[in-house]
C-alpha cells in the first residue's frame, strides 16, 4: 500500500511549464531599447537580436510579463565590437 501510494504521489507531481522564447527571430516584439543617453539602434538582423554600438551604452529591455519564481533564463551571446562588459 505504501508504495503504491509513493508511485501515485509521483505521477501527481506538477509537470514543468513549456519551454517559451522570449525572442521569435523575427520582431522585436517584447523588447525595447533601454533608453540610455546616445544608445546604438535595437533591431533584428538575420534572426538575431542586434545592439549597435552606444555612447556610452546600448541596452535593451524585456517588456512583457516575466515569471517571479521557478524561472530559467537562457540566452547565446557575442560580443561583435569593444572590449567593455556584456550580457548582463
Amino acid at each position: 500500500m505504501l508504495l503504491q501510494t509513493v508511485l501515485l504521489l509521483g505521477l501527481m507531481q506538477a509537470q514543468p511549464a513549456a519551454w517559451q522564447p522570449m525572442f521569435d527571430g523575427k520582431t522585436l516584439d517584447g523588447w525595447k531599447n533601454a533608453g540610455f543617453t546616445n544608445p546604438g539602434e535595437v533591431k533584428v538582423e538575420d534572426g538575431t537580436l542586434v545592439l549597435k554600438f552606444g555612447h556610452p551604452l546600448t541596452g535593451a529591455n524585456w517588456t512583457k510579463p516575466f515569471p517571479q519564481a521557478d524561472y530559467e533564463v537562457r540566452f547565446e551571446a557575442m560580443r561583435a565590437v569593444g572590449n567593455d562588459f556584456f550580457a548582463s
